[in-house]
Protein backbone atom coordinates (compact mmCIF):
# COMPACT_ATOMS: atom_id res chain seq x y z
CA UNK A 1 0.00 0.00 0.00
CA UNK A 2 1.13 3.53 -1.21
CA UNK A 3 1.88 6.37 1.89
CA UNK A 4 -0.34 8.69 -0.31
CA UNK A 5 -3.43 5.99 0.57
CA UNK A 6 -2.30 5.93 4.22
CA UNK A 7 -2.12 9.69 5.16
CA UNK A 8 -6.08 10.15 5.28
CA UNK A 9 -6.66 7.27 7.51
CA UNK A 10 -3.15 8.51 10.21
CA UNK A 11 -4.63 12.20 9.88
CA UNK A 12 -8.13 10.37 11.01
CA UNK A 13 -6.37 8.25 13.68
CA UNK A 14 -4.18 11.20 14.87
CA UNK A 15 -6.80 13.89 15.39
CA UNK A 16 -8.21 12.11 19.10
CA UNK A 17 -4.78 12.94 20.46
CA UNK A 18 -4.78 16.57 19.40
CA UNK A 19 -8.04 17.16 20.76
CA UNK A 20 -9.36 19.07 24.13
CA UNK A 21 -12.10 17.25 24.70
CA UNK A 22 -14.32 14.65 22.89
CA UNK A 23 -18.18 13.58 23.77
CA UNK A 24 -20.76 11.12 23.55
CA UNK A 25 -23.94 12.24 21.82
CA UNK A 26 -27.25 11.57 20.45
CA UNK A 27 -29.80 13.10 17.96
CA UNK A 28 -33.50 12.81 17.26
CA UNK A 29 -35.18 14.13 14.62
CA UNK A 30 -37.35 14.66 11.55
CA UNK A 31 -36.63 14.17 8.09
CA UNK A 32 -38.55 15.66 5.03
CA UNK A 33 -37.30 13.87 1.99
CA UNK A 34 -36.43 15.47 -1.25
CA UNK A 35 -35.98 14.76 -4.81
CA UNK A 36 -36.73 11.24 -5.95
CA UNK A 37 -37.09 10.43 -2.14
CA UNK A 38 -40.12 12.82 -1.91
CA UNK A 39 -42.00 10.74 -4.64
CA UNK A 40 -41.59 7.43 -3.53
CA UNK A 41 -43.41 8.04 -0.42
CA UNK A 42 -45.52 10.77 -1.25
CA UNK A 43 -43.65 13.73 0.68
CA UNK A 44 -44.52 11.97 3.73
CA UNK A 45 -42.16 13.08 6.82
CA UNK A 46 -39.64 10.31 8.41
CA UNK A 47 -38.10 9.95 11.72
CA UNK A 48 -34.02 10.16 12.07
CA UNK A 49 -31.93 8.77 15.35
CA UNK A 50 -28.42 8.78 15.55
CA UNK A 51 -25.17 8.75 17.70
CA UNK A 52 -22.12 10.64 17.37
CA UNK A 53 -18.96 11.48 19.40
CA UNK A 54 -17.90 15.32 19.44
CA UNK A 55 -14.25 15.96 19.23
CA UNK A 56 -13.08 19.30 20.36
CA UNK A 57 -10.47 21.42 18.75
CA UNK A 58 -8.98 24.93 20.47
CA UNK A 59 -11.19 28.01 18.03
CA UNK A 60 -14.15 26.36 17.79
CA UNK A 61 -13.77 23.46 15.83
CA UNK A 62 -15.29 20.37 16.10
CA UNK A 63 -14.83 16.37 14.34
CA UNK A 64 -18.10 14.59 14.56
CA UNK A 65 -18.48 10.80 13.71
CA UNK A 66 -21.30 10.08 13.52
CA UNK A 67 -24.07 7.16 13.06
CA UNK A 68 -27.58 7.86 11.36
CA UNK A 69 -30.64 5.94 11.06
CA UNK A 70 -33.89 7.73 8.94
CA UNK A 71 -36.93 6.03 8.07
CA UNK A 72 -39.35 7.25 6.09
CA UNK A 73 -42.79 5.71 4.56
CA UNK A 74 -45.66 6.40 2.62
CA UNK A 75 -48.47 5.53 0.39
CA UNK A 76 -48.21 6.20 -3.40
CA UNK A 77 -51.26 5.59 -5.26
CA UNK A 78 -50.60 5.05 -9.36
CA UNK A 79 -53.67 3.77 -11.54
CA UNK A 80 -55.72 2.96 -8.97
CA UNK A 81 -53.10 0.33 -7.10
CA UNK A 82 -51.65 1.45 -3.73
CA UNK A 83 -48.48 1.25 -2.77
CA UNK A 84 -47.01 1.02 0.94
CA UNK A 85 -43.09 2.61 0.02
CA UNK A 86 -40.61 2.84 2.73
CA UNK A 87 -36.99 4.48 2.25
CA UNK A 88 -34.39 3.72 4.75
CA UNK A 89 -31.29 5.29 4.94
CA UNK A 90 -28.30 4.31 7.40
CA UNK A 91 -25.31 6.18 7.02
CA UNK A 92 -21.53 6.29 9.04
CA UNK A 93 -20.10 9.78 8.21
CA UNK A 94 -17.85 12.10 9.41
CA UNK A 95 -19.23 16.13 10.22
CA UNK A 96 -16.78 19.32 10.55
CA UNK A 97 -18.74 22.05 13.13
CA UNK A 98 -17.41 25.03 13.18
CA UNK A 99 -18.73 27.05 16.03
CA UNK A 100 -18.41 31.19 15.07
CA UNK A 101 -17.97 32.19 18.91
CA UNK A 102 -14.48 29.89 18.79
CA UNK A 103 -16.30 27.47 21.82
CA UNK A 104 -17.33 24.19 21.06
CA UNK A 105 -20.47 24.36 23.19
CA UNK A 106 -21.82 27.74 22.81
CA UNK A 107 -23.87 29.13 19.84
CA UNK A 108 -24.70 28.98 16.05
CA UNK A 109 -22.21 26.44 14.07
CA UNK A 110 -21.93 25.17 10.47
CA UNK A 111 -21.86 22.00 9.23
CA UNK A 112 -20.29 19.79 6.53
CA UNK A 113 -20.34 15.91 6.41
CA UNK A 114 -19.02 13.67 4.17
CA UNK A 115 -19.92 9.86 4.43
CA UNK A 116 -20.81 6.36 3.46
CA UNK A 117 -24.66 5.68 3.38
CA UNK A 118 -26.61 2.32 2.58
CA UNK A 119 -30.02 3.23 1.35
CA UNK A 120 -32.87 0.65 0.99
CA UNK A 121 -36.47 0.90 -0.75
CA UNK A 122 -39.18 -1.15 -0.30
CA UNK A 123 -42.62 -1.38 -1.80
CA UNK A 124 -45.33 -3.47 -1.42
CA UNK A 125 -48.97 -3.82 -2.65
CA UNK A 126 -51.30 -4.89 -0.11
CA UNK A 127 -52.56 -8.87 -1.39
CA UNK A 128 -49.76 -9.17 -4.23
CA UNK A 129 -46.49 -9.03 -2.42
CA UNK A 130 -43.64 -6.77 -1.44
CA UNK A 131 -40.12 -5.96 -3.21
CA UNK A 132 -36.84 -4.13 -1.91
CA UNK A 133 -32.98 -3.49 -3.18
CA UNK A 134 -29.87 -1.55 -1.02
CA UNK A 135 -27.57 -0.22 -2.50
CA UNK A 136 -24.62 2.24 -1.23
CA UNK A 137 -23.58 5.70 -2.15
CA UNK A 138 -21.36 8.58 -1.16
CA UNK A 139 -22.78 11.08 1.31
CA UNK A 140 -22.86 14.64 1.97
CA UNK A 141 -24.40 16.94 4.34
CA UNK A 142 -24.31 20.78 4.73
CA UNK A 143 -25.59 23.27 7.45
CA UNK A 144 -25.86 24.71 10.89
CA UNK A 145 -26.77 24.65 14.00
CA UNK A 146 -27.34 26.05 17.41
CA UNK A 147 -26.06 25.21 21.12
CA UNK A 148 -28.23 26.37 23.37
CA UNK A 149 -26.47 24.83 26.52
CA UNK A 150 -23.31 22.53 26.80
CA UNK A 151 -25.72 19.49 26.78
CA UNK A 152 -28.55 20.66 24.03
CA UNK A 153 -28.58 22.06 20.70
CA UNK A 154 -30.19 21.70 17.53
CA UNK A 155 -29.24 21.01 13.69
CA UNK A 156 -30.83 21.40 10.11
CA UNK A 157 -29.20 19.55 7.45
CA UNK A 158 -29.48 18.63 4.16
CA UNK A 159 -27.83 15.79 3.17
CA UNK A 160 -27.87 13.68 -0.07
CA UNK A 161 -26.60 10.42 -1.73
CA UNK A 162 -27.76 8.76 -5.01
CA UNK A 163 -27.37 5.14 -5.09
CA UNK A 164 -27.98 3.55 -8.36
CA UNK A 165 -30.23 0.90 -8.47
CA UNK A 166 -30.02 0.47 -12.33
CA UNK A 167 -31.80 2.26 -14.88
CA UNK A 168 -31.17 5.38 -16.33
CA UNK A 169 -30.90 7.73 -13.22
CA UNK A 170 -29.42 7.06 -9.50
CA UNK A 171 -32.15 7.37 -7.09
CA UNK A 172 -31.90 10.81 -5.62
CA UNK A 173 -32.23 10.25 -1.73
CA UNK A 174 -31.94 14.08 -0.21
CA UNK A 175 -33.48 15.14 2.38
CA UNK A 176 -34.02 17.77 4.51
CA UNK A 177 -33.38 17.17 8.88
CA UNK A 178 -34.40 18.87 11.38
CA UNK A 179 -33.05 17.40 14.82
CA UNK A 180 -32.22 17.84 18.49
CA UNK A 181 -28.83 17.45 19.77
CA UNK A 182 -27.98 15.89 23.20
CA UNK A 183 -23.82 15.75 24.42
CA UNK A 184 -22.99 13.63 27.67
Amino acid sequence: MRLRNLLPILALTAAPAFAQDAHFGLQAGISMPQSDAKDFVDSKMGLGLGLNVGIEFTGGHVLRPRLDFTRTKGTLNELGVSFDNTVTTTTLGMDYNYFVSGKATEGFYLIAGLGFAKTKVEASVPGFGSASDSKNALAIALGAGFQFTPMVGADLRYTTTHPDFGGTDKFKNDAINLGVTFRF
